[in-house]
């Protein structure tokens, strides 16, 4: 009878870490989740393509900005275009096709890296391709004249 008088009375006087140690477990499996997937290949995954998505679509209305292409192709871009293209996520590069079929750089907004012939006569609108200073997904748009390619790193 003393002892479970003595054990209720340890209980009762240290209830508190009972509920400190519940909290804790509590609080541990919260942070689990919320970590687990950030730090998950699958949530790594996501963020990446959403990140990809957005270049795409930024790359598209850019393609659809008829008097920044205009400026570009008529050589009459001031600096204040060439500071907001450097702002973009991605690479731009446009392409002048002369009348033998070589292409001529006409505009770029980065020094980092050019892309490489194998985008440049690729049939395909986009790719994934290791360049000398990483790895891009590019998209390209081919037109009688021209080619634009974005590469987002």
């Amino acid at each position: 009878m003393q002892n479970q008088t003595s054990f209720r009375r340890f209980l009762h006087k240290n209830s508190y870490l009972l509920v400190f140690a519940t909290l804790c477990i509590l609080l541990s499996f919260i942070a689990d989740l919320y970590w687990s997937n950030n730090s998950s290949l699958k949530g790594a995954r996501e963020i990446i393509e959403e990140d990809i998505q957005q270049q795409e679509h930024a790359f598209e209305r850019l393609l659809k900005d008829t008097a920044v292409i205009n400026q570009i192709v008529d050589n009459r871009y001031d600096e204040y275009l060439v500071r907001q293209m450097r702002e973009e996520n991605f690479f731009f590069y446009r392409y002048f096709i002369n009348d033998i079929g070589l292409n001529q750089l006409i505009f770029w907004n980065t020094q980092s890296v050019l892309p490489s012939p194998a985008v440049l006569e690729s049939p395909d609108s986009l790719g994934f391709i290791k360049l000398p200073n990483g790895y891009y997904v590019w998209r390209k748009v081919v037109a009688p004249a021209s080619i634009t390619i974005a590469l987002i790193p």
